[in-house]
């Protein structure tokens, strides 16, 4: 799977109250070719949906027409746009940590808030080490990132709002052997 990443494009996630308006959402948009299925997971008594399109044009119609339709069933949505390697081999565990002196960790309870602060936290320069999904209902997803400079992650800190958000300066050697035996 590593080799066709970035074949995916963008990613529409879907936070949803049932696994059966997953199953509506497949059933009315994918098509294999120009919507793709990535992932669809029972979350607790929730559920992941995961799509994915090559044109951006196309994910942002499904994406308006799957809020439409299922409005009453979506917690909470993105899409996220050219979806980087980094944060899916985070987030398939497919990479090993290589940790800086800093970390920071964002928690939340929807995949769609985590995608985008995984996005986000690129976009900054800040590495995704590691992407946590504890599939309980609510769910709780664990973002890892890490940085050489505690200001950076300052300044990502200030500048976003996620749910729950811990700064680790000064990474002691117990705490990242914690993080390479994950890997």
């Amino acid at each position: 799977m590593t080799s066709n990443l970035s074949t995916l494009g963008h990613f529409l996630i879907f936070d949803l109250t049932k696994i059966g308006a997953a199953y509506q959402m497949i059933n009315s948009f994918a098509d294999e070719q120009a919507v793709r299925v990535f992932e669809i997971s029972p979350v607790g008594n929730q559920a992941l949906l995961i799509l994915s399109c090559k044109d951006l044009i196309s994910a942002q119609l499904v994406y308006n027409q799957c809020l439409s339709l299922y409005r009453s069933d979506v917690l909470a949505s993105v899409i996220i746009e050219n979806v980087n390697d980094s944060i899916l081999n985070a987030y398939l565990s497919q990479q090993k940590p290589n940790l800086s002196s800093n970390i920071l960790v964002i928690e939340t309870q929807y995949f769609s808030h985590a995608f985008d602060a995984a996005k986000k936290l690129v976009q900054a320069d800040i590495a995704v080490v590691d992407f946590r999904a504890v599939r309980t209902s609510p769910a709780n997803l664990i973002l890892t990132s890490t940085s050489s400079s505690p200001e950076s992650l300052n300044q990502f800190m200030s500048k976003n709002s996620f749910t729950k958000m811990t700064l680790i300066p000064d990474l002691q050697p117990v705490l990242k052997a914690y993080f390479e035996i994950l890997a």
